[in-house]
């Protein structure tokens, strides 16, 4: 987009701002903009966010579902608003509520009565996206490779602690979410990609979560040839998380190829075990296939995030 500049007054010289841009970010008249000279060029940013003054109203006096009372208050967290007020009707709500404020980082109770709460975000836009994102990346990495470790030693409560690890890395997920949908990373394709790639791969450590609990429920030791696939899958989830991080273009492509060759035959490899006698490795081996349908889910929404940025 090209502007061209006026001169007034014969010294001052001014460049209009985009319009669609002032409206968005809800630019008033006498606010302060952020000017930075970088070389040749201008840098002007507000510290403003995208839909900052939205407020969401939730009813729960009629709800009995639990995962529903919890879906609609992510939902109203991840959409980006900035204050979600709360009516319920039993003291079990209300505790439910106050365990989910624990996932949403940035938020406290502003207010609250015997049958409403207001939640609202008291830290604006002062978290950072980055370290956030690295930390989904540093958790789920966790859960693979350490959720293994403690199935060749056998060792099931250990294994336990893995899983918390997966609702742990929720609360990151979820800040993520709801800063690209207050924010652009540059353009709305790097977000939708991006919001896409980071669904993709949370739905992967979801399902490595309910292997675990399985393997916890059966409190068995488990073969030599399961661990053997477990490497492998563990192998072409954890090349996912890295190549999200890979700049050189060239080092990419290879990585993705190497993937693209090695899934398919993995996919088949561990279908032969479905259909074995052994019924543990049978059921071991469904809950793999479904990891690995996810990693391949996830492969595909990293190649058009790569073409996104």
């Amino acid at each position: 987009m090209k502007r061209k500049v006026i001169l007034m007054g014969g010294k001052t010289y001014v460049l209009s701002l985009p319009a669609s841009w002032i409206k968005k970010y809800g630019i008033g008249k006498s606010q302060e903009l952020e000017v930075e000279e970088k070389d040749n060029t201008i840098l002007i940013s507000t510290d403003k966010e995208i839909g900052s003054s939205k407020i969401k109203n939730l009813d729960f006096t009629n709800f009995k579902s639990r995962s529903l009372l919890y879906n609609y208050i992510y939902a109203a967290y991840i959409t980006g608003n900035e204050e979600i007020k709360i009516l319920f009707k039993t003291e079990e709500q209300s505790k439910i509520i106050k365990k989910v404020i624990e996932d949403l980082i940035g938020f406290a109770i502003l207010s609250e009565t015997k049958n409403s709460m207001i939640l609202k975000d008291v830290t604006g836009s002062k978290t950072e996206f980055k370290p956030m994102l690295r930390r989904v990346f540093f958790i789920l990495n966790a859960l693979v490779t350490e959720g293994l470790e403690t199935i060749e030693k056998n060792d099931f409560k250990e294994l336990e602690e893995v899983i918390a690890k997966d609702h742990n890395m929720n609360k990151y997920y979820l800040f993520c979410l709801r800063y690209l949908n207050k924010n652009e990373l540059g353009s709305a394709s790097n977000n939708l990609s991006t919001y896409a790639f980071l669904n993709s791969i949370e739905a992967v450590g979801d399902k490595y979560s309910d292997l675990y609990k399985l393997l916890v429920s059966m409190n068995k030791k488990v073969s030599l040839e399961i661990i053997s696939l477990f490497e492998k899958v563990n192998k072409a989830f954890i090349k996912v998380l890295d190549l999200f991080y890979v700049q050189n273009q060239d080092q990419f492509i290879e990585g993705l190829n190497d993937l693209k060759k090695d899934v398919p035959k993995l996919r088949e490899e561990i279908k032969e075990f479905i259909g074995k006698p052994n019924k543990e490795n049978a059921v071991i081996a469904s809950y793999l296939l479904t990891i690995i349908e996810g990693i391949n889910d996830s492969i595909n929404d990293l190649l058009i995030s790569s073409q996104a940025y």
